[in-house]
């Protein structure tokens, strides 16, 4: 009784204390009403101020009159109500007072502040109008300043600016003329409306949203999740709190060095808190467990924060910007540290197809918005992306913390058989290090025993426990007993019994996260008893034995167990029914019948929980199968058909087309440079394959061994999976390129084959040959190789001798260069097509694909000549 108690403490220790639960809900608490301390008092601007005070944005107009000076984009703050700015957060300390103090106007959203300011146009740009006669040619026309330049006249634009003696000249000289000036550094004053200062509702929202989160995290967290884990996602909430920030605060943001702090300190820390909490998961308390992963990221934090505090960052957004660049960082070496290596095995697999996807599609955003608008992505947009990608990666981890564990042990033990073969592999296991003895496992239900052994046919039997051995499993749980014990308990009555029933071996089983639980609990015992003399001087089995027996010891095979006690304890009740004729029989029946629908129950819920796992590990394969294809595999340039047609002969086509109709491999050779890569991807045009499902792995290279046995899968006689199943080529009309292919093994070659043939992937073997043309390169192979590919072996000649394409190819590549280095090339001249034509090419396709690269380059007109051809090349004469 006093072990179950204990048993029952060490589980609420494992679920984790509620003091440190309120801990993380006062964090956030603080962490909501630190903001709205921080924020309150600052109104809305109406613009986009930046942290030098240079105008960005212009949300609405806010001029209180007509004549009152609007803001334009890049206009420069100097001063508010008379007093000079440094920078926005000298604006930021001035403001409460500045609107405490200014006059108020009625206004569309309520009551305004108005506040007047002077603003520092870089170049102004404006016009002045010239009419009648008069002009005093020593003075210039009204609201000019001789600082001023004349830069256009009825608009035409001058070639030069002109200064005041100029303008002087054009005034008295025109007696009606528009003249458009320029102003730099132009000094304006007006006067903006500024809203009432109130919080953002975000910042009530946002955080109150985390604070959902972390108590239904509290209550519905997984029960197997280490506790260690559940605060460290929970505390990545409230991070992910602090991080939208960004999306409704950003202006005063930049102007508040704690907030900054705490936004830094949120976007680096999020995923090394992440990472922490699922290597808890997978190894705690090992070398690996994340610790490295979470000291980095909080020095990483430090040195950003104390960088800012010390001035040795330009300013707040350029801190920002570095931790947005760092948590980036740690996104991508969470996907190709965990996600590659370990991930699919510690939690919810498909969580990590899911992180690339969400990682890929931000990354290509962030491309697409800065190439767009470069100006706008570093002023604005950056800060889009910062905070919705940790936000859609959090929602894997929170989903991850209320879902671990759903992969139940009984998975592996719906059948009886599975159980057995668990059970027997257990103790053969065990048995290595006991040899001479006799294993079995030992049950403990309230009020009765039961033995699990193997007998000599190797079915397992399930029968009451002997006296003496449910009695000295009674005495060994009671006393915390074990054999061997060490030294320190040689004189315990346990000792006697050991000897009396010559065990070898005797140890408690716990009962491991995540396995069947009965009402009432259960205990489990291994023992092991000498079968013949043991040897001289040894009494007992090795100590190392009492670690491998707790080591190889796992959920599944605790439930395995639990439910062939079940069924034991069933049948003996059933038999003592089928032996008592008192009246108590009917009763005894019911109470067996409901045993039995509770057992139905049970085998249901584990049929049910197989499936479960079941598509969750083919979900897990899946996803595991297209990560590895893209590790160990290229992608290709495929062209689309109606261009890659024309760049070789017609002939070729059609025999491609011919060999398409049937799904065996096609063989290409030819010399190297040829083009049988480019042949192999116009097999997989003409084929209407999408690009994204063609792959190519090259022979002889280093892991290229490695790669064809992980593609192939263990029933291929490979290792892995097998990859041929990837989604990439799950829909049909994927291509799979070998090139080098003779360097292969003819095993593995004629496995590919095979394998792909069935799978429906069209495989190309490309033979680096340059004597293809005068024997085939399936020659020094056996027959069956030859047997296989002989009448589907494409030869691509030597390019000196393929004329009919050459010229077509030369002009093709011209453009392709021309319009790659942004010259206007139309095409060669008489004797450079001669010398081209005539070359060797000794180098192939590859080396007329270079020579018209360098002709471009060296190009001196919108015409290639002789001259601008590679001395080689210009060298070459007709036959």
């Amino acid at each position: 009784m006093d072990e179950i108690k204990r048993e029952h403490k060490k589980d609420m220790r494992e679920r984790g204390y509620t003091g440190a639960w309120i801990a993380v809900l006062a964090l956030a608490l603080v962490s909501a009403l630190l903001g709205w301390a921080r924020l309150s008092g600052l109104p809305d601007l109406g613009v986009t101020i930046g942290p030098d005070l240079t105008i960005r944005q212009v949300a609405v107009e806010r001029s209180p009159a007509s004549e009152a000076q609007n803001f334009q984009r890049g206009d420069r703050l100097v001063a508010v109500e008379g007093m000079t700015l440094e920078d926005l957060r000298h604006l930021r300390a001035l403001l409460p007072a500045m609107t405490e103090g200014a006059s108020s106007v009625a206004s569309e959203g309520g009551e305004s502040k108005v506040l007047n300011y002077q603003i520092l146009r870089p170049l102004h740009r404006f016009s002045v109008t010239v009419q009648g006669e008069g002009f005093d040619p020593t003075q210039l026309p009204p609201g000019v300043e001789p600082t001023d330049r004349l830069v256009e006249i009825d608009g035409r634009i001058l070639p030069g600016k002109v200064g005041p003696e100029g303008l002087r000249s054009v005034v008295a000289s025109r007696s009606d003329a528009l003249l458009g000036l320029e102003r730099p550094n132009a000094i304006f004053s007006g006067q903006m409306r500024v809203g009432e200062a109130r919080v953002h509702t975000g910042l009530l929202l946002t955080f109150g949203l985390a604070l959902i989160a972390v108590l239904l995290l509290w209550w519905r967290s997984s029960e197997v999740l280490p506790p260690r884990s559940a605060y460290l996602i929970a505390l990545e909430t409230v991070g992910l709190a602090w991080l939208y920030l960004m999306a409704y605060g950003y202006q005063w943001l930049l102007a508040d060095e704690v907030l900054a702090a705490l936004v830094i300190v949120s976007l680096v820390m999020m995923r090394p808190m992440a990472m922490y909490a699922r290597r808890q998961v997978e190894a705690p308390g090992a070398l690996r467990s994340g610790a490295s992963v979470l000291a980095i990221g909080a020095v990483v934090s430090l040195v950003l924060v104390t960088a800012l505090y010390a001035g040795y960052l330009a300013n707040v957004e350029v801190a920002l910007h570095a931790a947005a660049i760092l948590a980036g960082l740690f996104v991508i070496y969470e996907i190709s540290a965990q996600g590659f290596e370990s991930g699919v095995n510690i939690g919810l697999g498909e969580r990590y197809g899911y992180l690339t996807g969400v990682v890929v599609l931000g990354l290509f955003a962030c491309v697409v918005a800065a190439v767009m608008e470069p100006v706008a992505f570093e002023e604005d947009r950056w800060r889009w992306f910062a905070v919705l990608i940790p936000s859609m990666v959090w929602f894997g981890d929170y989903l991850f913390a209320l879902k671990y564990g759903v992969r139940s042990a009984l998975g592996d033990i719906a059948d009886e058989r599975s159980r057995q073969e668990l059970l027997y592999g257990y103790l053969r296991e065990v048995g290595v290090e006991v040899p001479g003895s006799e294993l079995r496992l030992v049950g403990r239900l309230p009020g009765q025993s039961f033995e699990l052994r193997f007998e000599g046919d190797g079915e397992l039997q399930v029968v009451p426990a002997r006296p003496e051995v449910a009695d000295a499993v009674d005495i060994l749980l009671a006393e915390g007993y074990q054999v061997p014990m060490d030294e320190a308990g040689e004189a315990h009555p346990m000792v006697g019994i050991a000897e009396a029933m010559a065990l070898a071996l005797a140890q408690r089983l716990p009962a491991p996260r995540g396995c069947l639980e009965l009402d009432g609990g259960a205990e489990m015992v291994v023992l092991g008893s000498w079968t013949t003399s043991p040897p001289e001087g040894i009494a007992y089995a090795a100590p190392q034995a009492l670690d491998v027996a707790t080591a190889a010891w796992s959920a599944p095979l605790w439930s395995a167990a639990m439910i062939e006690l079940l069924e034991a304890a069933a049948e003996e009740r059933r038999q003592e029914l089928e032996g008592d004729q008192g009246p108590d029989l009917a009763a005894l029946q019911q109470e067996i019948d409901a045993g039995e629908e509770e057992r139905r129950e049970l085998s249901a819920s584990v049929a049910a929980r197989e499936q479960e796992l079941s598509q969750a590990r083919r979900e897990r394969d899946q996803a595991q199968a297209d990560t590895e294809l893209f590790r160990i595999t290229a992608a290709a340039e495929v062209w689309p058909e109606s261009l890659a047609a024309q760049l070789v002969e017609p002939e070729l086509v059609e025999g491609l087309r011919f060999l398409l109709e049937t799904p065996e491999p096609i063989a290409i050779g030819g010399a190297i440079g040829v083009g049988k890569s480019m042949v192999g991807a116009l097999v997989h045009a003409l084929g209407g394959g999408e690009p994204e499902a063609m792959r190519v792995l090259t022979a002889g290279e280093a892991g290229a061994t490695e790669a064809i046995d992980l593609i192939l899968g263990e029933e291929a006689g490979g290792q892995g999976p097998g990859l041929l199943q990837s989604a990439i080529w799950a829909g049909g009309q994927g291509t799979l390129l070998v090139r080098r292919a003779q360097l292969l093994d003819e095993a593995r070659m004629v496995a590919l084959c095979h394998q792909c043939e069935e799978a429906g992937v069209r495989l190309c073997l490309a033979f680096d040959a340059a004597d293809a043309e005068e024997r085939s390169v399936l020659e020094g192979f056996s027959a069956v190789m030859e047997d296989a590919l002989g009448h589907r072996e494409v030869i691509v000649p030597a390019f000196r001798r393929r004329g009919g394409i050459q010229r077509v190819v030369l002009e093709f590549w011209l453009q392709e260069w021309s319009a790659r280095y942004g010259k206007e090339v139309e095409g060669f001249s008489r004797t450079a097509l001669d010398a081209l034509l005539a070359y060797s090419y000794p180098g192939e396709v590859r080396e007329a694909v270079e020579v018209v690269r360098l002709s471009v380059l060296w190009a001196r007109y919108d015409v290639i000549d002789r001259e601008d051809l590679p001395t080689r090349v210009r060298e070459a004469r007709p036959l």
